[in-house]
Order: structure tokens, then sequence, then C-alpha cells
């Protein structure tokens, strides 16, 4: 069997297919020499403080032992990740660095291993994640190695050497072997890659041998033999060098490649095994599924390169059952670090709880050989009790601090206990547990230690659950430790801010604030309305009847009296300020002027405002955390916003159950708020009440939607084109079938068509005969028709002839931002369009091949050029005012042919910072059936657009019958063509069944997998087979298994 049938068995003996769903498990994967180069996770490093911070302490121990910064090295200005990088001075202590603080930079986002792996460098990793070295012993270690081996090659002592990875069978890796007998296999990734370690010389002669065998092979930037007899002249050293370090058991399962097995202890021996040992990956990933009883794993790449995730995905294939990737990585050599770090993050959080779901919705056995690892759980507050559960998290403010609050907290986090008492100049932990000098309820002391403890026990619980939150608001002060657990800030940062806010705040001495039960806000509006009571606001709409008020004494006091007096209850709150009133005015200026040198990180959860009692958006935080100084806390609407986004559980994170009761209350009285609900509004300063509009964004818009079994959104691009699909299907200018456009149609399909926009097209006319072809094809009850442009100098003349045919969308190719004549177009378009009883008439497709591309599309129609448009008289009055609030398109379509799909969860936050516009967001390129599709749902995309389906193979979209004729085609029928640049790196294969020849050939001469008397059968699926296979095929051999003459004759021909 190969690996794909291989892949094939292992799924459909898993107990997944057995109705049988199990938990998640991470196993953390760690790689070593060859996984590094210049600027790896640069981005991070700028980004990211947790991870900086990490980096940086490591460094100060290389600095020690090397005399030198290793980030000084790996950072270098004049260093591109293309440069060579192989002093393993450098490359040794960096690859550890890196993906250690990888490591720490998880554990803040509550991700942690439950076992763990590492292949050669990366085992050493491993065994430290797994706890049996400190990470301070590690390093030393590893430079200690990194000394020794420069100082023997310098003395002679050990012979230069190197490394060479290539994509070949065992019979050819054979062959090579007898050749060349003085090269040692070094480590075997899957069946088909291998990696040779020898001296210089025999790798040289290696290196022109696959060259002249036309084999895929990559050089790997080390020097010297690695994991091969070679390096034995440094064992005795090492081994001395590596017994002064302590060594212990594992507090992780920890599988090594060395050895292939899982180890309770680890010793010197051990470490020297690692080095002169092959990597036997394969072997050790296949007993990993093997002792998965009860677990399923989720391999995830923490090393720079994402190698182990190409390795993965060739040896188990990329998708299990259920639509679970079976790895994915969080940096790439060729992506964004930062973005495919954040892609990860939402990835896995995602599945994380998608998966706890189904687990839960059927249940299987619970005990499993590969325990998850957790720690003492935090104790918290919880609204709500459903299984599936919708969670937010809530922060509680003044009034809920008590002394012995943060008790479990100060020597668990003692790291940022003592960060703390620096920044503040007094032990956070003595105010908050013994209170000597009753400090701890005076506003400039009380806001650092609740935010302090909030922020604390949120740590605590994201350590010990693995539940995903989307969701978090919190109340007043509270807000700012909401903002820190969605990494606007780091610790330190808000404390800093809070402290701040608090000294200002304790400042203002104009007034108090008092409790009043049993009112609405809008009654009580009005009874001070009629008693003219002018001097005081509402400052807290904390349920339906429970407000609190702020103003001068002289005031308070008298509405004391006419609320006793009537049906309301007055409680007076011991606060020396008229917090959230018009009278913390003066003080906002000095906070505003404080809050700008501080630069806010995008928000990675969605944060409820108490300004406006809606998620708050990036670019407006600062304004709105000011005016939250004197501005009523809208805690009711921010709750039944929550409810309206389907939360059903509010753990509230801080001291006491304040907030945990007041969400009850409101759970119990009160409806969630839903799109053009009224809602009350205090205007700052005045006496009166406002009645506005709110327009809610559905949550499904943003990255607060939980990842669900049913795909919403392409439900929604389906409908919003008038579709049966969220499939778009395109034909390139030397593919023009009119056919396939009826068919495509037919069968409810967005299809579009590539046209020849050149000056002889034009002048021929032959443009003007597919245009007006293609447009008469629009009036179809079902389906869609389009053309795809490139842009050009004609883009005048095009854009207008579009327009005469009225066609129902355009898809625009080669454009890096809103031209003059694309904003014509858009504007001409939209307004022809907004009374058309056709709902796809007039739509614009962008097309990107870069995901930084998307913001400049991501937005309204530039003012500016509308303003020139409407002066040069192009537009008329009516088109410029509808233009000025339209979206400068309908959609936007990336190309995924070098860009890892996951990059989309970064593009997904443009969803959130622009709420106001309903662009859907696509992706095209070779999609296969299982992994493309399923990543792309859980990406939160709208909609996939293919031009060919290169793999169909594994678990498809075709009923089980038809998957297993395929299954039953020989490997004449299955070419792979990987990329040669980046084997090493585990580069992706496009993988074909085809019956092109030069494919064939190409592939016969990369692997040698055909011989001229194997005859191909199965064809390479253009959209014509794609729409014979989804629309016919299902029904032709929907009960009985057809044979491959009949499949091959089907895909060949189509209907």
């Amino acid at each position: 069997m190969n690996v794909r049938t291989d892949a094939l068995a292992r799924d459909t003996a898993s107990p997944l297919n057995q109705g049988m769903v199990y938990p998640l498990h991470r196993v953390f994967m760690f790689g070593g020499q060859g996984c590094h180069y210049y600027q790896m996770a640069s981005h991070l490093f700028l980004t990211h403080s947790t991870f900086r911070e990490a980096m940086l302490r490591l460094d100060l121990i290389g600095q020690r032992i090397l005399g030198k910064s290793v980030i000084a090295e790996i950072y270098r200005k004049d260093k591109s990740r293309s440069d060579d990088f192989s002093s393993i001075t450098f490359t040794h202590p960096s690859i550890v660095m890196v993906q250690l603080a990888l490591v720490s930079t998880l554990a803040a986002e509550g991700i942690t291993a439950d076992s763990v792996i590492g292949t050669s460098l990366g085992e050493f990793i491993a065994a430290c994640v797994a706890g049996a070295i400190s990470d301070t012993d590690l390093l030393a270690a590893i430079c200690d190695q990194a000394i020794l081996i420069e100082q023997f090659a310098g003395q002679g002592k050990l012979p230069k050497g190197g490394m060479l990875s290539a994509l070949i069978t065992p019979d050819e890796r054979d062959a090579l072997l007898a050749e060349f007998p003085e090269v040692a296999v070094a480590g075997v990734h899957h069946s088909r890659h291998v990696t040779f370690s020898g001296d210089t010389w025999v790798i040289d002669a290696l290196e022109k041998s696959c060259q002249q065998r036309a084999f895929l092979y990559q050089r790997i930037a080390v020097d010297y033999a690695f994991h091969s007899p070679a390096i034995r002249p440094l064992k005795a050293a090492s081994l001395a060098s590596i017994k002064k370090y302590t060594t212990g058991a594992f507090t992780l399962p920890f599988y090594s490649c060395a050895t292939v097995a899982r180890c309770r202890v680890i010793d010197a021996e051990h470490f020297w095994g690692i080095v002169e040992s092959p990597i036997n990956f394969a072997d050790t990933i296949d007993l990993i599924e093997a002792s998965a009883t009860g677990a399923t794993p989720v391999y995830v790449d923490l090393s720079p390169s994402g190698s182990l995730h190409g390795f993965v995905k060739q040896h188990l294939g990329a998708f299990r059952a259920k639509q679970v990737p079976v790895s994915l990585t969080l940096m790439s050599l060729m992506s964004n670090d930062t973005t495919q770090y954040q892609a990860g993050v939402l990835t896995l959080k995602r599945l994380a709880k998608a998966y706890s779901e189904s687990a839960i919705a059927q249940p299987g056995p619970q005990d499993t050989t590969l325990v998850n690892h957790s720690m003492e759980k935090t104790r918290t507050s919880v609204v709500g009790n459903n299984p599936a559960k919708n969670t937010a998290l809530v922060f509680p403010g003044q009034a809920s601090q008590r002394v012995g609050m943060g008790r479990e907290l100060f020597e668990r986090f003692r790291r940022q206990t003592e960060i703390a008492s620096d920044i503040l100049g007094y032990s956070i932990e003595q105010l908050c547990l013994e209170d000597p000098q009753k400090q701890l309820n005076k506003t400039q002391y009380t806001q650092p230690a609740l935010y302090t403890v909030c922020a604390l026990q949120y740590l605590a619980y994201r350590e010990d659950n693995e539940v995903v939150i989307e969701f978090l608001a919190g109340h007043s002060l509270g807000e700012y430790a909401a903002l820190f657990a969605a990494d606007v800030f780091d610790f330190e940062t808000g404390l800093r801010i809070v402290k701040h806010r608090g000294e200002l705040m304790s400042s203002a001495n104009a007034g108090s604030m008092a409790v009043i039960l049993n009112y609405k806000a809008q009654d009580l509006q009005q009874l001070l309305n009629d008693n003219g009571i002018t001097s005081i606001d509402i400052a807290n709409i904390n349920s339906p009847d429970q407000l609190v008020i702020a103003g001068p004494h002289q005031a308070l006091e008298a509405f004391e009296g006419i609320i006793n007096s009537l049906a309301g209850t007055y409680i007076p709150i011991p606060v020396g300020a008229p917090f959230h009133s018009r009278y913390m005015q003066p003080i906002a200026q000095d906070f505003e002027r404080f809050l700008e040198p501080f630069t806010f990180r995008p928000m990675n959860k969605t944060v409820i405002s108490n300004f406006t009692g809606l998620p708050h958006q990036n670019e407006m935080l600062k304004n709105q955390l000011v005016k939250q100084l004197y501005s009523p806390v809208q805690w009711l609407d921010s709750v039944r916003y929550l409810m309206g986004l389907e939360v059903d559980e509010y753990v509230e994170i801080g001291p006491g159950d304040v907030l945990t009761k007041l969400t009850t209350k409101i759970r119990n009285k009160c409806s969630p708020l839903v799109l053009g609900e009224k809602v009350i509004r205090q205007v700052p300063g005045s006496t009166e009440s406002v009645e506005s509009k709110v327009a809610r964004q559905p949550a499904k818009d943003g990255l607060g939607m939980a990842f669900k079994s049913r795909w919403s959104r392409g439900d929604e691009f389906s409908s919003y084109f008038g579709l049966a699909y969220p499939h778009v299907l395109t034909l390139s200018e030397d593919n023009l079938d009119y056919s396939f456009i009826e068919r495509a149609q037919a069968c409810g399909h967005l299809a579009f068509q590539a046209v020849p926009w050149t000056a002889e097209a034009i002048d021929s006319g032959s443009l003007d005969s597919i245009l007006s072809r293609l447009g008469a094809k629009r009036s179809n009850d079902s389906g869609c028709v389009g053309v795809a442009i490139t842009h050009s100098e004609n883009d005048k003349v095009l854009f207008s002839k579009v327009l005469a045919h009225q066609l129902n969308a355009v898809a625009l190719t080669g454009v890096y931002g809103m031209t003059t004549e694309l904003v014509y177009y858009r504007v001409i378009s939209a307004y022809q369009g907004r009374f058309s009883s056709t709902p796809q008439k007039n739509k614009l497709f962008i097309r990107v091949d870069d995901p930084r591309c998307v913001q400049g599309f991501y937005q309204k129609l530039p003012q500016g050029v509308l303003e020139r448009l409407h002066l040069q008289g192009r537009i008329d009055a009516a088109q410029f005012e509808f233009a000025k609030n339209i979206a400068a398109c309908d959609a936007i379509i990336l190309n995924n042919e070098e860009h890892d799909l996951e990059a989309l969860m970064g593009i997904n936050r443009l969803r959130v910072e622009h709420p106001e516009l309903d662009i859907k967001i696509g992706i095209e390129g070779a999609l296969s059936a299982p992994n493309d599709f399923t990543q792309g749902t859980l990406s939160q995309i709208d909609f996939f657009v293919s031009s060919e389906l290169n793999v169909l193979i594994g678990e498809s979209f075709l009923p089980g019958l038809i998957r297993q004729t395929l299954f039953s085609a020989s490997d004449a029928f299955i070419v792979d063509l990987p990329d040669p640049k980046t084997i090493h790196f585990g580069g992706r294969a496009k993988t074909y069944i085809t019956n092109d020849p030069a494919i064939r050939q190409r592939g016969g001469n990369a692997h040698g997998w055909l011989s001229d008397d194997q005859r191909p059968t199965l064809c390479r699926l253009l959209p014509s087979n794609y729409l014979a296979i989804s629309e016919w095929l299902k029904v032709q051999f929907v009960n009985k298994q057809p044979s491959l003459a009949e499949l091959s004759s089907a895909l060949l021909n189509g209907v």
C-alpha cells in the first residue's frame, strides 16, 4: 500500500469512524538543525511582548556563555531569510531560543502540550518542555555543545561534513546507499523523504548523483555530519559537558525519535544518542498514533520552518474524519510568522471548542494513554451550565475588592507579582492580603490591585481550562482586565495605565455615588427631570432595576429623600468622587494625553465596550476609554448584546460574584439585544435621554462566531448571489466553453469566464461577441455568470463594455488599489443595480495574490476620488451621495497558490474592525476537496474559487464507493509534483490524478513511479469534470461501486 492508502486504512479503522469522538490531544513538535534561517520569527519578536521577553531572557543566558548576542545575529539588518545561516555557534542556540519562546507565548494563550516529540536538536527542546531539564540548563548545554563542535573542528578533531534531504522511493534510497556506502541515513520523515549525512566529499558526490538521476533534493544548511558515525569524535567531551546539568523524569509523555519509544527519564547517554542516532520521525509518529487510544492527536509544529507539519501531512494525510486536521504549523519560512502564529492559535482554539462539543454530543471511552496535562483549577463564579457552551469572561470593577483577594495567585504568578510591585512602588501582595495601612478601598490603590488580581486570575483560568473564549466584558475598571485578556496590551502596560487612571480619579473630589434600586433608567431620568435636579447623572445601568447615580454631595442628599419617599431604594456608595459622570471630564483630558504614546495591539477576542454596550473597534479604543471616564457604564446592554450572540455561560474572573448576580438577573428578566432595537442612551453632561437606532452586527460577522458543523457563511454567500452553492468556478481565456457556463448555471454555481482584453480582441469585435453571449445567460433563475478580467491601460474602455452588456459579476485581477476608473465603474454599476430584482447584478469581485492587499479594498470608496468624479461631471449628485456609503467591492478573492489558508484568520479581523461593511471573502487555488474546503470553513471564509481540483483521494466529497475505486488505482495514476526548493521544509506536493502525458513524464522523471506499460486511466479534474462529479457521479454511482473504467470514462467525458 502507498502512503495514501495507509492513511485511508488508518482513518477507516479510527474510532472516529465508529461513531466515537475523543478529546483532542496536542502533540508539540520541535525541529532541529535545518529548520533555522535569518529573521526567523522576526515579526513575532517585534509585535508580541511575551515572545520578545522570553527571547531576551534566554539571550542573556547565551551571552554569558558565548560572549555574543544570539538575537543580534538572528536579526541582522544585512541578512535576509534566504542568506546562508550555518554558523553553529548561533544556529544551535537560536533554534532552541525561538522554539522555547514560542512555547511561552502559547502558554500565555492558554495552549499547552499534552505530549512532545522532537527531531535532532528539537528532541532536546522536547525534553525541556516535558520537564526533564530546565530551559536555563538546556540553553547552557546547547551553547556548550556548539562551542565544543567549533573547538573540535578548529583542532582538526572533527571533520567537516554535510547533510542532504531527498524525495525518493525506498528502492531509490537503497540504490544510493549501495553507490555511496560511506553515507549514513540520518533520518526518515515519511516513506519518500530521507535525509543523508556524511563527510563533505561524499555528500558532494551524492548531490551530483541526485542531479544525474533527476531526484528532487536539498542540501541542509549545516557544516557537520550529524546523526552519523562521523560525529562520534565529539562523544566523550559532549557526555562530560551534559553531565554538568541536572536531568530528571518527565512530566509529560515524551516520544524519542532516537529510540522510537516513549521515555520515562532521560540522561546524558540519551542526549548523546540524539546527536548520533538517525531520526526515526515516521516510526515515532506511528508509535504516537498507536498509543492514542481514547484521544485524537493533533500535531502542532513549533519549528521556524514548519517542516514537521509538512512531514506529518505527507505521512498521515492532511485530515482525519470529523474534519480534524492532523497537523498545523505556527511559523513558516514562506509566510509572515505573526499571521501564521495567530492563525494557528485561533485554529487550535476553534477546533478545541468544536471538538469538545462534538465529544459531548457523542460520548466515547474516556480513558486515554495520552493523559492531558493540567494544573489545579482556579475558582471562578459561573452563570449558566450548558455543556455545549458559548462562554464569555466578565471582569468586575471597584467595590468588588476585599482583603485576602488573590491569595492563591501571587505565588503561582510570582514574576507578574514582582513586576506589579516594582511598577507600583509597594508590595501588591501585602496590600491585597493584609492591607496594613487600610489603603485597599482608596481609588488610587483599589484600581491597580483589582486589575492585578483579575489579570492573574485570567492567566490561571486560561491555564486550567481548555474552553475557547471568544467574548470578554469588564465593568468599569474591569474593562482593562478584559483588554489585557484580548492581548491589546501586556500585563505591565495595563497596570501602568490603570495606576495613572486611579491616581487621576482619586484626585477628583466633587461628589459621590449611590445605588438606586427598583427603577429603570428612563423612569429615573424622568424623576430627576420632574424634580428639577440637573446635577445628577446616571453613572451605571447595571440591570433592569439597578442603577448607579453620581453627582455633588448636596444634590445626592436631596435626591435620597425623594427616592425614599417613593418606591425606590437609595444606597450610598463610599467613594470619594462621582465616577462615570460629567464631573470626570476635567481629568479625561489628562488621561487622553497619557494614553497617546501607547501603541495598542488589535484585539484577538471580542471585547464589549462600557461606553456603547457594543464591541470595541480597534481604531476607536483609546477614544472610548477616555469617554468611559465620564459616561455611564452600559452593563445591561453589554450582557443583552452577548445574549444576542448566543453566549450561554458567563464566567466572572475576579474577586466576588457581583457581576454573576447582575448577569443572572439580566438573563432572567431581559431579552437579547437584536438588530434594530431601540436603546436608551444617557448623553454625558446632559439631563436628556436620547433614543438611538443601534445597527447590531450579527455575531457571525466577527471573530466571535464559534465554529459550527454547519457552514452558515457559505449559506449567506449563496443567498446573497442567488446561488445553490458557495462555490465559484473559473475558466481560463484559452478554455472558452459556453456549455460549461450553461451547466454551471444549471447547477446553481457562479461561473467566471476569463476573456481576452487585448486591443486586437476589442478592435475585432470578438470581445463584444463573447460579452454579448455571456450577458445573455444572466437571466437564468439559478446560477450566475461573470467575466474575469486583468487590470490594464484599457480599463476605461473595458469597464464601459461590461456595463453595456449588464453582466452579473466582474472579477478583476492585477489591481492594487481603487483606481479612478475602478471607482467610477463601482459607482455606476452599483447604482444601476441598487433596485434590480436580480440580486447578483453588477457585483464586483477583486482578486489579490497577497493578504496584505486585502485591506486596500476592505473599505468604503475613497472620498477624494468620488469628489473628483463629481467635479468632473462623470457622476451626478445622486450618484455621489449614494456612493459615499457603499463598500469598495462586493467580494475579495485571495489566491491560495502562495499562501496558507490559515492566513485568512488575520484577514477576518477586518470584519470586526469594519462591521458596517459586508464584503465577502473567498479563496482561490488548486483546491483539494477535503483539506482546503475544511480549513476554509474553519477560517470563516464565505466561498471557494477553483479552476481545478487536483486531489481526489481520501475523505473527499464523493460517495465512499467512488473513493474506494480511486484508492484501488495503482501509483501509475497518481503523480506528485513537489517544489524542489522546499523539500526539507515539508513543502506541499500537488497531487494529480491525470491523463496528461506531460505531467506523467515529469512525474516519471522525478520519481520513477510510472513505467511505459502503465496506462493512465484517471484525469485531472477541470471544472467541467468537477460538475460531472458533483452533480452526476453521485447519482450514477450512489448504490454501486463503479469499475475503474466506468469512473475513468465518466471523468474524461463529463456529463
